[in-house]
């Protein structure tokens, strides 16, 4: 064999040893989302390597342990850990989980027995995870606008149900039973008045108006009389204080609804609402208190609105102030629609 040759088996004996020296192989991703875990993959030759460092960048990166737990691996400082292979024969490998610290990233350098491999880890914001938070403030403005213009709608729409129906309270709809349906209050009134009538001492103005035994004409209450014209005056000076309207013959309103229901009332001047002292009750719960008034000016009918809260339209017009009426006129109050027919 001659000199040539030998050293051309040492090389190559040196070079396949050198192979074996570097068993050790690192897996670590160049690019990572920030804040997100990343793991660096160790695959060691237990007949080879007998010890593997990972050093990552100080302040860059926290070892947050394996995911397979084993006493090969020791952690020597917050940057060094250490992995000695146990077992004997075969590869064998490690899963390092690391979670970075810092906006730019770092290096991880992985050693063994044979050299060194160091690589860099860069952060970088995944193009996928997009900002949604436009797009929900977007979608919000875009439903409250809807709702407004639903809402706006209903309010003038009779054949729309009422939100405000949907969503009354248990409070509310006890009080409106109250009002037009619960005859307590008068029951109790009956009982104290004729408890008190049998406590007062007789009176002779009574006693002059009522009949004989087995009459059956009317008995006139000089109280009840009273009270009427307490109310007459009251209305004659309400319609009196309003300029140019003077009190003048009586007039008959029919309100008629599209299921032909029909709302009567009498007088010089006739409210219209929810409260029972008005000529017109209407107990629809998008009709106010006192909702319209009728009176006469002159030879004319003149129809007011008394809420700017509900809905007052006549023959597709909003109310505004004072407005002639005309018998055969379409009248919506509160989304129901009636026909208004006028008697004088």
């Amino acid at each position: 064999m001659n000199k040539n040759a030998i050293i051309l088996f040492m090389v190559l004996l040196f070079l396949s040893s050198s192979v074996k020296i570097f068993a050790a192989s690192a897996e670590i991703p160049e690019q990572v989302t920030p804040g997100d875990l990343f793991v660096v993959r160790i695959t060691a030759d237990p007949g080879v390597d007998r010890k593997i460092s990972i050093e990552t960048e100080q302040g860059k990166f926290q070892f947050m342990g394996a995911v397979q737990g084993t006493p090969d691996i020791q952690m020597r400082n917050d940057s060094l850990i250490e992995i000695e292979p146990k077992i004997s024969g075969g590869e064998v490998c490690y899963e390092l989980k690391f979670l970075p610290l810092g906006p730019t990233g770092g290096f991880v350098t992985v050693r063994d027995v044979g050299g060194g491999k160091k690589i860099e880890v860069k952060l970088v914001r995944d193009d996928s995870s997009k900002n949604y938070s436009w797009f929900i403030l977007a979608g919000g403005i875009a439903l409250l606008l809807i709702g407004l213009k639903v809402w706006r709608f209903q309010k003038s729409a009779p054949a729309m149900m009422s939100t405000k129906s949907l969503f009354m309270n248990y409070e509310e709809l006890e009080k409106a039973r109250k009002m037009y349906f619960d005859d307590s209050h008068n029951k109790e009134n009956q009982k104290a008045e004729s408890v008190d009538n049998l406590n007062e001492p007789p009176d002779p103005v009574k006693e002059k108006f009522q009949p004989a035994s087995g009459n059956h004409e009317t008995i006139k209450d000089p109280e009840r009389t009273s009270q009427r014209s307490v109310v007459k005056t009251e209305l004659e000076e309400r319609v009196g204080s309003l300029p140019g309207k003077t009190a003048t013959a009586q007039m008959k309103i029919e309100l008629i609804d599209e299921g032909g229901q029909k709302f009567e009332a009498t007088g010089e001047v006739i409210k219209v609402g929810r409260r029972r002292d008005n000529q017109l009750v209407l107990t629809g719960s998008e009709i106010s208190r006192e909702h319209v008034m009728f009176f006469k000016n002159a030879d004319k009918v003149i129809i007011k609105a008394l809420t700017d809260s509900n809905v007052t339209q006549l023959d597709g017009q909003a109310v505004k102030g004072e407005t002639q009426i005309a018998s055969g006129a379409r009248l919506n109050l509160g989304g129901t629609v009636f026909t208004v027919q006028i008697k004088t």
